[in-house]
């Protein structure tokens, strides 16, 4: 018999997981579970012919199922005969072999449970494989990956591959119903508030699950509000991470001192204090002390921001996660960029609902349409970006456009230009770009 993988076979010292006895069971069920179309789908979720250790059988699991999608009935002699027609039943085993598979069961009730024994033992190979990768990788050349990088890229290779052949759990909707109405009864409502009430009464919080889009063009506060938000969740001790692409955890460090502290910005990244702003700036620095707000600054690729956002959530709990932002994100192809943002974009996309947690992506609009303020048409050059948000806020500034000299409003216009669960409309907001700040407005009225 012939390993489905021989350059796969050279990578362990000893023979690895498999069980060429579920295999064959396996083979011997579907051959007798007479035209079970809701067994076969589980069956085909929860593998693939490359899942299978020994060659002959991932053979005969293609051919089983191309004769089932064909709408040919499948039995021993089916198969026999297909297999003869594609020139394979030798390479099988023969008439001999297929005799023995049909006779390793006398039913096709456990073809489930055969299926689950070979999944196991295909991912226990798959993480087999993961180490040796690692192992090569971490005694070789680096090739440019600092040993975090790499570290975070396996750790997505691992996460994915356990998500490999999960079965998809089918859902009552009627049971699903009492579950809204109880937690709405419960108060235990699936949204994060951001706290920012005047925003919050539109978009009612941040969805878990879901993606936000906070996008616009440079200067105009996005990573502000990001980090604004951060810092209100970190308050109430809400979790938040950010992975950084953009900017150093120093620097996220000074932005939120000088938020806390009240310091002007520029003066801490100079160091440029006087001893009072010395004292706000330490009493600042007690504030932050025990602060559920985490950074990840080293991640740029694709795979190492999905990986961040994993630990992220598994080691540290965040219930919220940013990402700043997804236009410099490295997608990790060759393809146009617009496309690979759209790739970017949807990998996020799924990577929130996986993970239970909302998701928040800043995104940069071009400056093509002078000051005039930004709309979804400003986002819908960027690949996916709006079609894959369920809330979309674009930031506008007037200020940003006022000659050096002219008096300033201090307003942050966030336009909630996409929400699937409510209204949009424009909230002012106070900017405070000198000490970091985004704020309700006083008695701010109500955007509906």
């Amino acid at each position: 018999m012939n390993l489905i993988n021989s350059e796969l076979a050279r990578q362990f010292d000893r023979l690895p997981p498999h069980s060429l006895e579920a295999e064959r069971a396996l083979l011997g069920s579907l051959l007798k579970i007479d035209g079970d179309a809701a067994t076969v789908a589980k069956i085909r979720q929860m593998i693939t012919a490359d899942s299978f250790f020994q060659a002959d059988h991932s053979i005969i699991y293609t051919e089983v199922l191309r004769l089932l999608d064909a709408g040919k009935v499948v039995d021993g002699t089916t198969l026999a005969e297909a297999l003869k027609s594609r020139q394979l039943l030798e390479e099988v085993g023969g008439y001999a072999y297929l005799g023995e598979i049909l006779t390793s069961v006398p039913h096709g009730v456990g073809a489930l449970d055969y299926a689950g024994i070979i999944r196991e033992k295909s991912l226990l190979r798959g993480l087999i494989t993961i180490g040796n990768d690692m192992l090569r990788r971490a005694y070789g050349p680096l090739d440019g990956d600092a040993p975090d990088a790499m570290a975070m890229q396996f750790s997505a290779r691992a996460a994915k591959l356990a998500t490999t052949g999960k079965a998809h759990e089918v859902h009552r909707l009627a049971d699903v119903a009492m579950e809204v109405f109880e937690s709405r009864e419960s108060g235990t409502v699936r949204r994060i508030p951001t706290g920012l009430e005047s925003l919050d009464r539109i978009v009612g919080g941040l969805r878990v699950g879901g993606k936000t889009i906070v996008a616009a063009r440079p200067g105009m506060g996005k990573s502000l509000l990001l980090k604004q938000i951060g810092l209100n969740l970190a308050r109430r001790g809400v979790k938040f991470g950010v992975v950084s692409v953009e900017e150093s955890r120093h620097k996220i460090a000074e932005n939120a001192l000088s938020n806390v502290s009240g310091v002007i910005n520029n003066r801490i990244a100079f160091a440029k204090l006087s001893q009072d702003e010395w004292s706000e700036l330490a009493r600042g620095l007690g504030q932050l002390d025990g602060s559920t707000f985490y950074i990840v600054d080293s991640a740029r690729r694709l795979t190492n921001i999905i990986a961040a956002a994993q630990i992220l959530r598994a080691e540290y709990g965040c219930e919220v996660i940013g990402v700043d932002h997804v236009h410099i994100v490295d997608g990790e192809t060759d393809e146009h960029r617009e496309r690979e943002i759209s790739k970017i974009s949807a990998e996020l996309k799924w990577t929130w609902k996986d993970l239970g947690v909302a998701g928040i992506e800043c995104a940069q609009l071009n400056r093509g349409s002078g000051r005039d303020r930004p709309t979804l048409a400003s986002l819908r050059d960027s690949g996916s970006l709006e079609q894959d948000a369920d809330t979309v806020i674009l930031l506008h500034r007037e200020d940003y456009f006022r000659p050096p000299g002219q008096p300033e409003d201090h307003i942050v216009e966030a336009i909630i230009a996409k929400n699937k669960d409510g209204a949009t409309g424009v909230i002012p907001c106070h900017y405070d770009g000198a000490r970091q700040r985004i704020a309700d407005l006083p008695q701010t009225a109500d955007p509906f």
